[in-house]
């Protein structure tokens, strides 16, 4: 948590080799998540300096360099997915982040979560036979897992291109994308 700089929505920068997310708690906190390439010691701890966010506007510097003032505050945590091709096995269904964890770049994995046992739930109701039940879970469930991951894997990628790219680019092809993330769950396509 750090003070609010003056964020009233979700608020998203990207660099070359890192990207920091502002969530608004209330008018006078935020949630922040950033992410960092290539920047571990030989104990997995992360280094932050200066030169890690340089690039980022100097009020976004000083919310990073105040947090690391108490590096007990600081969670460090490598991102790592889970890429099933099947979420079952006998009598066994892995829900949420056990079956498919993604890097938290839509912020999507508790919401998936609820989606699962909602479907899961939905389909007891229905007394789908146990036989029939995992395979018409993940008939159901895996087109919006499959979107999520594609979605992330595309933002990933924008993260890597070089920073004057980013902001030639992110104009033209930021509405598409977002129309391209959530338009298929707005409009009720899962």
């Amino acid at each position: 948590m750090a003070p609010n700089p003056g964020v009233d929505c979700w608020s998203l920068w990207v660099v070359s080799k890192s990207m920091i997310l502002l969530i608004p708690v209330s008018e006078q906190s935020v949630y922040v998540w950033a992410t960092l390439t290539g920047n571990r010691t030989d104990s997995g701890q992360v280094r932050l300096s200066g030169e890690h966010f340089s690039d980022f506007p100097s009020d976004l510097r000083s919310i990073i360099e105040n947090a690391v003032k108490t590096p007990q505050d600081v969670y460090n945590s490598p991102l790592q997915e889970v890429r099933m091709d099947r979420w079952s096995a006998g009598n066994v269904l892995l829900l949420g982040d056990a079956a498919h964890a993604t890097a938290p770049v839509w912020a999507q994995g508790a919401a998936l979560g609820m989606e699962a046992a909602l479907t899961l739930a939905k389909l007891v109701s229905q007394k789908v036979e146990q036989t029939e039940l995992f395979d018409q879970f993940e008939k159901l469930h895996r087109p919006r897992v499959n979107h999520v991951v594609a979605m992330t894997d595309k933002m990933s990628k924008a993260a890597k291109i070089p920073s004057f790219a980013q902001k030639l680019l992110l104009p033209i092809v930021g509405p598409r994308n977002y129309e391209a993330t959530y338009g298929p769950s707005r409009d009720g396509n899962f």
